[in-house]
Order: C-alpha cells, then sequence, then structure tokens
C-alpha cells in the first residue's frame, strides 16, 4: 500500500534514530492494520520519517482467517517508554549510536501480552539504534544497518522498493512531500515458518544519502502440547480350561 503522507520529515538524519520497546502509542501519520493467520494482529504506523508496529496476540477464540485490512489515519497521545531485559550489541549512525489492545512483550509467557516497537527521534532522549538486540527469553530480536548508497543508487533503490510493495497487502509505504525519495516503509512477511511474526522496515533519508534498515522477528509463544502417560499392558495369568470328562460305565 503506498500513501501520499501531508506532513514535513521530524527526524533528520540516521544519527537522530532510536529504539524503544513498550510504551504507548504516539501520533501517527498513517496507520494500517493487519490481521496475520492465527488471529494475531499488527498495527503499522508511520511517524514522520520513523515508525511504530503494534504487535497484539489473541486472547481467546479468533477468526483465524487472515487478510489484510487498511484503515485510515489515527492520531493518539503519548510517549515511548523503553524496556529492559534485553540486550543490545553495537550501534548504528553516524553518532555511534540509534532500545492490542493490551499490546507480545519480549519475555511474556503468555500470548495476553503484546509488544510496541517505535524506531524514531525520541524527544528527551540520546539517540541510539542499536545494531543489534536480542532478548533470547522473550523471543524478541531486532537488527538494524545504515547504508550510505552510491550516488544515484538511493533513487534506484526507493523506487525498486516502491514498486515491489505498493500492491503488497502486507505492507505500508509512506511518501513524504518534496522528493519522492523520502520514504518510511514497512512490510510483513505473514508466513514464516518458525512460528515467528517478521517484519522490515525502511528509512530513506535523501538530504543526507542513508538508508535505514531495519528487521524485527518475534517468536510467538506455542500452545501447550497435549501430554499422554504411558503404561505397559499388563501380563497376568489365567485358570486353564480342563477338557470335559468322559463317564464311565460306573458313573451311569
Amino acid at each position: 500500500m503506498l500513501v501520499s503522507l501531508d506532513a514535513p520529515y521530524v527526524d533528520t538524519c540516521a544519527a537522530d534514530l532510536s529504539l524503544a520497546l513498550g510504551g504507548p502509542e504516539r501520533p501517527a501519520l498513517h496507520v494500517r492494520e493487519l490481521t496475520l493467520p492465527g488471529g494475531i494482529r499488527l498495527r503499522l504506523r508511520l511517524l514522520g520519517a520513523s515508525h511504530q508496529v503494534v504487535l497484539t496476540a489473541p486472547t481467546g477464540d479468533v477468526d483465524a482467517a487472515g487478510g489484510a485490512v487498511p484503515t485510515g489515519d489515527a492520531v493518539p497521545t503519548g510517549g515511548a517508554v523503553p524496556t529492559g531485559g534485553a540486550v543490545p550489541t553495537g550501534g548504528v549512525g553516524a553518532a555511534g549510536g540509534a532500545g492490542a489492545n493490551a499490546p507480545i512483550r519480549p519475555g511474556a509467557a503468555s500470548t495476553a501480552g503484546g509488544l510496541v516497537e517505535t524506531v524514531a527521534c525520541l524527544p528527551g532522549r540520546s539517540p541510539h539504534l542499536p545494531g543489534t538486540l536480542h532478548d533470547e527469553a522473550g523471543g524478541y530480536r531486532f537488527t538494524a544497518s545504515v547504508l550510505r548508497p552510491a550516488v544515484g543508487e538511493l533513487h534506484t533503490r526507493i523506487a525498486t522498493l516502491r514498486a515491489e510493495l505498493a500492491d503488497d497487502p502486507y505492507a505500508l509505504v509512506g511518501v513524504f512531500p518534496g522528493d519522492p525519495d523520502a520514504v518510511t516503509a514497512l512490510a510483513v512477511r505473514p508466513d514464516a515458518p518458525d512460528g515467528s511474526v517478521r517484519w522490515r522496515t525502511w528509512h530513506a533519508y535523501p538530504q543526507t544519502n542513508e538508508l535505514v534498515l531495519t528487521e524485527t522477528a518475534v517468536a510467538l509463544p506455542r500452545a501447550p502440547q497435549p501430554r499422554f502417560e504411558e503404561a505397559p499392558v499388563s501380563v497376568r495369568s489365567e485358570p486353564g480350561l480342563r477338557a470335559p470328562q468322559s463317564r464311565t460305565e460306573g458313573d451311569r
């Protein structure tokens, strides 16, 4: 899905980005709602050259038919608050850094929870976008990288990206005014084979010739498997059947 956004950039370059997990939803320029097979729900949210993804697991009986459902704009308020439990490694960007109703959080043992991932310029905190963030216990993995393409290559990459995702029912591409290469894009993989939910994002900054790539994988809690207790077959002796005795002359 390709949308034109009527808003200027909020973030200025890759070095201004941070990762935050948890917290409320931030004001959005455009929102797309998706329902994946199994009742997993995602909200893809464009935040002005940055993104927010809200993942909600089913809490009861769900419609597992799947399908993508676009929605209109949504403008909630609040800020993202980082959570603990995950160990970041490395850093991205020129500065050396770039951390549903009931939104699955890292470390959650139940599908009753959720995850809110925000990559944006977050007021009140130093920019830091980790190259890798892995919460093994919670089944959450995030990676990020910054590309600085050769002259003209950024335009080619963005044109290809727009063409590939424009009609994708599990994607959202926002184009900012003034430059066709100023885009933020999100794409979900609805059929991940390993019991996870995966998505990728692209943040293009033509004014600094930068392209920020992120990839996220969230392992979903598995339903408990039935447990069977087994006992060996019992073997026991039964009294044998006696053959009928013949009657003699004396018995008559």
